[in-house]
């Protein structure tokens, strides 16, 4: 009885940690949307009130004080910041249950922050900031240093090329994914050159069998957008859709779920 309940009180622990780390990753990713410098004073409310010092704390004391009301036009924080919070909050509980206090989990939280920054940039922005490239890349070189010492779980093998064929690969199959859309759509670019990008670096952090998974995922769910926002007359045939988020949650997926998906995979071959 006593061991249940300490290992309760350590997800919700987790919880709390993953939530705190989602207000962080709001806080950078809401500095790069309204153009600032990480961890100044941006507007934090939609009514672009910057004067209460009490509602929008400077920097990471936002992290720790909260107002949930803006005293200048009593408008509730966006949902996004919750939402943020709770999906790394159920998030790090979930790779601490699956992984335990080992590498993996800081290794794949940190790509579920990172994905997670990707995911709002693509959704309000449609564009993936160099920097996070940057970031993907860094963290990719650290897991595939480490992984020659403690073998990374989520990569399988611990093969030097397995990282480096899953970031070429998944290169030249969106490349000929987007060719393929611009010659049916006549449009530029099916899919952009930061969308390619993204995907590549994901696919350099995860190997190669996690990028199928990814890549297969990611195109599903955009096919089946696409296709509900165009019956829907949200959108035009001729519109375009940001790839980014897709690639975000087919990664993610594939990180909390690639055992499953391995075994179901090898279950059907």
């Amino acid at each position: 009885m006593g061991h249940d309940l300490l290992e309760i009180l350590v997800y919700i622990l987790a919880f709390l940690a993953g939530a705190l780390a989602g207000e962080a990753v709001h806080i950078v990713t809401w500095d790069f949307l309204m153009e600032k410098k990480a961890l100044m004073l941006p507007p934090e409310c939609i009514c672009g009130s910057t004067g209460s010092r009490i509602y929008i704390h400077p920097g990471i004391l936002r992290l720790f004080v909260h107002k949930e009301v803006c005293p200048v036009c009593n408008r509730m924080r966006p949902l996004d910041v919750f939402a943020t919070e709770v999906v790394l909050g159920l998030g790090f509980a979930y790779l601490i249950y699956r992984y335990g206090f080992r590498f993996e989990l800081f290794a794949a939280f940190s790509l579920l922050c990172l994905l997670t920054f990707a995911f709002r940039a693509g959704v309000a922005k449609a564009f993936v900031p160099n920097s996070l490239i940057l970031w993907f890349l860094g963290l990719g070189l650290i897991v595939s240093i480490l992984n020659e010492i403690l073998p990374i779980s989520f990569l399988v093998d611990q093969t030097w090329w397995n990282q480096p064929v899953a970031a070429l690969g998944t290169g030249v199959f969106l490349l000929l994914m987007s060719f393929l859309g611009s010659f049916i759509s006549r449009k530029e670019m099916a899919i952009g050159p930061g969308d390619i990008k993204l995907f590549m670096v994901t696919a350099f952090c995860i190997g190669w069998r996690l990028a199928v998974f990814a890549v297969s995922i990611a195109v599903f769910l955009a096919g089946m957008a696409g296709a509900v926002l165009l019956i829907a007359g949200i959108r035009e045939r001729e519109d375009t859709l940001p790839f980014s988020p897709f690639i975000a949650v087919g990664a993610a997926l594939s990180i909390f779920f690639w055992q499953e998906l391995i075994f179901w995979f090898t279950g059907m071959a």
